[in-house]
């Protein structure tokens, strides 16, 4: 994908995260109002910013209220490309976010909090994920999407809990 967001923008919201927090959160609303009035593709953009400013953040200052963003703005955008008809845009945004979820769940370096934030979006990431794959017809993906998903799930809670 493109990026959405140019060099000079980027720098600037690196350099205040709780505007680029405040930016992403805009991002996705204006995305919403672009989707909901049928124009996928500004909405597209929208998102798609939205997900680069999170994984920005998310890689520079990890905080749970930007996995919450990152989390939204994909699942947004891959409702957008569902409404253009792009599947298979949609399944491979569906896939990034999940993964990169997972990731987070992984991560030992990541505070307790942010560990737990993604623990709790792996559920939502998964439905997702499923979902889309099931609307494609790919029910073989299926199986190994959750079982991944589980073992990720129960070896993060391991690490959290006990």
């Amino acid at each position: 994908m493109m990026n959405a967001l140019c060099p000079q923008h980027q720098q600037a919201l690196l350099s205040n995260p709780k505007q680029a927090l405040h930016t992403c959160r805009k991002l996705i609303e204006e995305g919403t109002q672009c989707h909901h009035a049928a124009e996928y593709q500004e909405s597209c953009q929208r998102f798609q910013a939205g997900i680069e400013i999170s994984q920005m953040l998310l890689a520079q200052c990890p905080c749970p209220a930007m996995i919450t963003m990152r989390v939204i703005a994909g699942h947004n955008l891959s409702a957008s490309y569902v409404a253009q008809g792009r599947n298979q845009y949609a399944e491979t945004t569906l896939y990034a976010t999940h993964e990169e979820i997972c990731a987070l769940c992984q991560d030992c370096r990541l505070r307790r909090c942010v560990r737990l934030e993604a623990l709790s979006q792996l559920k939502t990431t998964l439905f997702s994920l499923t979902s889309q794959l099931g609307y494609m017809g790919k029910s073989e993906h299926l199986h190994e999407a959750i079982t991944e998903a589980e073992a990720i799930a129960e070896c993060t809670a391991q690490q959290l809990f006990h």
